[in-house]
């Protein structure tokens, strides 16, 4: 009996065991970020925010930790509305932000937040995070710089 597998079959085995252990985490992740959504809507006061950039998967945070991924964030950085039925949006910076054939792609991290009815901030709920994976999934862009991919945002 042989036991042995060649080689193309090996890196495809190999290929496909890190894409579903990927996959797994992305999956991991989203339920926790999901849990964490549902114990605000059931009465945590402090607003979770969610954040984004070209080496950071969509993600919980706390205000805390927006200087840390977005420095001035709700200072000089500006926003956008990604809904039109709900005060949602996401700041980023000015600065990260590129012009290519008349569009303006972002290539830094955002941070998606929501706001109250008096103009505070708010925590994200279960359909904001829907309309943000929405709005990620239909203006995200990978952009080709010589031979490497970069992952950003159409704001245009």
């Amino acid at each position: 009996m042989n036991n042995t597998i060649d080689f193309n079959t090996a890196k495809t085995i190999g290929t496909m065991s890190k894409k579903i252990d990927h996959i797994n985490d992305t999956v991991s992740s989203f339920f926790s970020f999901m849990h964490m959504v549902m114990q605000n809507e059931l009465g945590n006061a402090e607003p979770y925010f969610a954040a984004t950039s070209p080496v950071l998967d969509l993600t919980v945070i706390r205000p805390d930790d927006a200087p840390h991924i977005l420095p001035c964030f709700d200072e000089a950085d500006e926003g956008i509305s990604i809904s039109e039925d709900e005060p949602l949006g996401f700041r980023y910076n000015p600065k990260q932000v590129i012009k290519l054939m008349g569009k303006r792609y972002l290539v830094g991290p955002v941070i998606f937040h929501r706001f109250d009815d008096d103009g505070n901030f708010a925590s994200l709920t279960m359909s904001d995070m829907y309309a943000i994976q929405k709005y990620l999934e239909s203006s995200s862009v990978t952009l080709m710089i010589d031979r490497d991919k970069l992952t950003c945002i159409c704001i245009d």
